[in-house]
């Protein structure tokens, strides 16, 4: 009985020197904590626990069968109580997997909210219109769908709720239709094709919407670009439907993640295969494509060569396609304007998840390729750089949690300190007199001199502290002052000039800028021509 029990302890480590697999390797993404070495020991480290604790992850990871004991231990969790393992998996009603950030995104606690989402679709508008004008580049906005909003109701009854939070998706579709930008709504699309295929078009353990869903948004999006391109797009055809309970690319990738030891049974799913096109010459035109991990099936499927003659994608506004399957090739390398203006169709396409990213700062950086931008775009690309570090973007929602107050709010707190840290003269450009003021106000000591010069001089503390603010601003910084002072008079004058701010508003109009914004356009204007 003692040899049995020192066998079935001794095994994992006899297993480890055979260095084979007993299961397939597991899926997802894992940080490797290396192999286990004595080398890193410190003694500050021993005391602070982090040497035991990084020492003990990197004995479990390299243990003789772990990604068997790991499987069976969710297989366990699985098969007894429905309970996953996966970090951001959920499981719903009958079976059904869902990614967390898709509900978090339903339930609009990701909200960035509407001043952020405003700025960007109108930039999105502005450019839709100038490419097609000037260089007949058809722009359009895609709305990928959601499982979550598919099928709501397999959720956990612990996210259903009665009340309508705004969300990214809700205000971002309604911009568009205020400003008239052209868009898909594939959720709208998929809702309205539920119930009416023989095939799934979101698959039970899948995250993505299914192969044969994906090839029905396809053929909907080509009809759209035939209509309204402007460009020659092929008719195509669907030359069968392969029948198959083994699921194929990402109809199983929620499964995958689950990591158990049998993989689950999963529902028939429809793979179609397109008839070569015969009339090559409709098969022209350029696309890029800038978006999420929905586009790579499109992307990726066999048939793309039949619609398109060239077909970019720029993964998450990152990576560039197919460029990046033999090396590293970065969209920040390229020149964007030289990139939007040769294509003859740009596809930037986003599902609800992503949304908070803010298009990974594809619509401020593509609209600073075009046109002028003030002061205050420093302060966007810093908002931008946020919303692409989820840790940092997940510690803000937490807090604005806590604290009861919108995330928009700590947003712009983080980017405004970003910038003054980063780019101290566009941070006191655009803040002015007001940062001195704050500066003054906030200081315990400078603050209560305020107060005893106000009674010496007859004046309000504010007076003081704002006469104060100025000549600091001009003692230290001469030139800026000189710069926020002439642009500070000119809107001004613009407000006490009603023809002036007549023809502003009808400019800003036109050009889908705010007042303010198109006031400050012109101001840097005048002042870049003073100094010239």
């Amino acid at each position: 009985m003692a040899l049995l029990l020192l066998l079935v302890l001794l095994t994992p480590s006899l297993w480890k020197l055979t260095g084979k697999n007993l299961v397939r390797p597991l899926d997802g993404a894992f940080v490797n904590s290396g192999s286990p070495a004595l080398s890193g020991f410190s003694w500050p480290e021993w005391f602070d626990n982090s040497f035991q604790s990084r020492f003990s992850d990197q004995i479990n990871q390299h243990i003789g069968m772990h990604d068997f004991f790991v499987r069976l231990y969710n297989q366990l969790n699985w098969s007894l109580f429905r309970s996953v393992s996966a970090e951001g998996v959920v499981a719903g009603k009958e079976d059904m997997l869902f990614e967390y950030d898709y509900i978090r995104a339903m339930l609009g606690e990701d909200y960035l909210g509407e001043q952020i989402l405003d700025r960007q679709i109108r930039r999105m508008r502005r450019l839709q219109e100038y490419l097609m004008r000037q260089h007949n580049t058809c722009l359009l906005f895609l709305f990928e769908p959601s499982k979550v909003r598919f099928y709501p109701e397999y959720l956990p009854t612990r996210f259903i709720s009665d009340s309508e939070n705004p969300t990214n998706y809700s205000v971002s579709l309604d911009l568009c239709q205020k400003y008239g930008l052209h868009y898909i709504d594939f959720n709208a699309f998929f809702e309205k094709e539920k119930g009416q295929h023989p095939y799934p078009l979101y698959t039970k353990y899948g995250t993505h919407w299914s192969e044969y869903g994906m090839h029905l948004a396809l053929d909907s999006l080509l009809t759209y670009l035939r209509m309204f391109s402007g460009h020659n797009i092929p008719e195509v055809t669907i030359e069968n439907i392969t029948r198959s309970s083994q699921p194929q690319k990402t109809d199983y990738d929620l499964g995958y993640l689950l990591n158990l030891l049998t993989p689950l049974r999963c529902e028939v799913m429809g793979y179609p295969r397109y008839a070569p096109v015969t009339d090559t010459a409709q098969t022209e035109s350029s696309v890029l494509a800038v978006g999420d991990s929905y586009y790579f099936n499109i992307f990726n499927t066999e048939a793309k060569s039949h619609f398109f003659a060239q077909h970019n994608f720029w993964y998450y506004n990152k990576h560039i396609y197919p460029e990046q399957y033999s090396r590293e090739s970065l969209v920040e390398e390229v020149n964007l304007r030289e990139e939007l203006s040769s294509v003859d169709i740009i596809l930037v396409t986003v599902t609800e998840r992503f949304l908070y990213k803010n298009l990974w700062g594809f619509a401020d950086l593509a609209y600073g390729a075009f046109f002028a931008t003030s002061v205050e775009e420093p302060f966007y690309h810093a908002l931008n750089q946020i919303l692409s570090t989820d840790s940092w973007f997940n510690e803000i929602l937490e807090e604005a949690k806590i604290r009861h107050i919108p995330p928009a709010t700590l947003l712009e707190q983080h980017a405004a300190f970003m910038v003054y840290e980063n780019d101290r003269k566009s941070y006191i450009l655009s803040r002015g007199a007001e940062y001195f003021e704050n500066t003054i106000r906030f200081d315990e000591k400078w603050s209560a001199m305020m107060l005893e010069k106000a009674k010496e001089k007859g004046k309000t503390p504010d007076e003081v502290i704002a006469e104060d603010a100025l000549y600091i601003f001009k003692k230290n910084h001469p030139e800026w002052y000189e710069q926020w002072l002439f642009i500070t008079q000119v809107k001004e004058d613009m407000l006490n000039t009603p023809h002036w701010m007549d023809a502003l508003r009808e400019k800003a109009r036109s050009n889908y800028l705010t007042l303010e914004e198109m006031m400050q356009l012109d101001a840097e204007y005048l002042w870049a021509v003073r100094e010239k």
